[in-house]
């Protein structure tokens, strides 16, 4: 592994300041949540690691600079577990500190050994894997990885064809001898894109999670529904249902509309869903323009709901026309058919929403056992 210049080390580094600054002082302290801690931290393991490459250059340390190498490479992970937790599921929090450490570990220790390239391709490769996940995690947006993911979307996707790159680099000098290097160049020039984009993506999520409408926080909400339902476990309840509502077509309403007109649309959306369901029910953001439902009623009662919402979704309007009609769909998950974990209940909703969407749209759809 070729070391990259320390001109290029002290702008990564000074870029790895301001974007753990910015997403600490700007993203957590403005709105402390599970996500942005998780993206705090991953700014923060990326600062250490160019501070530590930049040190073990100037001091001739290369067992330093294979740690510090190393470290960084744990950054996808805590964006896609950043994700996870901010859409509601579990975060697996442990997956970023476990492959930054096993990484610094594993190139510090190979790092005078002929094994050394292997080892590095091997942890890039497997830092990128967790990369090609957060493009999944994206994906399973409301705004299927478009609007402001599209920079993490693509720099997320760009960093799996590196790391194979690198890794066949790897196999052919093992086979025919030394090639001329361009993997680490490129290497370099992927973790400062990689920053910036991240933070350009991250930043706005962390500040608002739910994209455009002020709505229960989504680790508030998961402590709550989490609760609810352990205790609904415990008394054999079984009248919950959860639903996952989201207005279809969101990227043809962007463009239709602006993305004022748009945020009115949410914000209308919102103001329904909470008076179409019972005052008890909890509602929490799920992306940019959804929402979760967790509810206790009998299945009629749950029926009609929905159905109000759907109703209500076509009266929504704006200052300006749009060549969009408006329309919703809904994924309806209840403990009976998907037991009584959150994570499973929000999973099941959300494959029956998107059953509704493939079938038509504007329409709501029940999980069964098998959906």
């Amino acid at each position: 592994m070729t070391p990259a210049p320390v001109d290029g080390l002290l702008m990564l580094a000074v870029l790895a300041t301001l974007a753990s600054m910015m997403m600490i002082g700007l993203g957590f302290l403005f709105r402390p949540s599970t996500a942005s801690l998780l993206w705090s931290i991953m700014f923060i393991v990326v600062m250490l690691s160019t501070f530590g490459l930049l040190i073990a250059q100037s001091t001739e340390m290369p067992r330093l600079a294979g740690m510090a190498a190393g470290l960084g490479l744990g950054s996808p992970a805590f964006a896609w577990s950043g994700l996870r937790a901010s859409r509601g599921a579990r975060a697996y929090a442990w997956v970023g500190p476990a492959i930054a450490v096993g990484s610094a570990i594993a190139l510090g220790a190979s790092v005078a050994s002929p094994a050394a390239p292997l080892v590095y391709a091997s942890a890039y490769l497997l830092g990128a894997v967790w990369a090609a996940l957060t493009v999944y995690e994206l994906w399973l947006r409301p705004e299927r990885g478009g609007g402001q993911l599209i920079p993490l979307t693509i720099v997320s996707g760009l960093l799996p064809i590196l790391a194979v790159a690198g890794m066949s680099v790897v196999i052919v000098e093992a086979t025919l001898g030394p090639v001329e290097h361009v993997i680490p160049d490129l290497t370099s020039i992927g973790a400062v894109a990689y920053l910036v984009c991240a933070v350009v993506t991250l930043l706005p999520l962390a500040r608002n999670p739910s994209g455009s409408v002020e709505a229960s926080d989504g680790d508030l909400f998961s402590r709550t529904a989490t609760d609810r339902l352990a205790r609904a476990a415990a008394a054999g309840e079984q009248s919950w249902s959860l639903l996952a509502v989201s207005l279809d077509d969101t990227d043809a309403l962007r463009v239709a509309g602006g993305e004022d007109a748009f945020r009115r649309v949410v914000e209308r959306f919102a103001d329904d869903v909470r008076a179409c369901f019972p005052a008890d029910a909890d509602v929490g953001a799920d992306g940019p323009s959804g929402f979760l439902v967790l509810v206790s009623r009998p299945g009629a009662t749950v029926r009609e709901c929905v159905r109000e919402l759907l109703d209500r979704v076509t009266t929504i309007s704006v200052e300006h026309a749009l060549s969009v009609e408006l329309a919703a769909s809904a994924g309806w998950a209840d403990v009976r058919s998907s037991g009584y974990d959150l994570d499973d209940l929000i999973d099941a909703a959300h494959r029956a929403m998107e059953a509704a969407r493939s079938a038509g749209g504007h329409r709501w759809q029940r999980a069964s056992a098998t959906t």
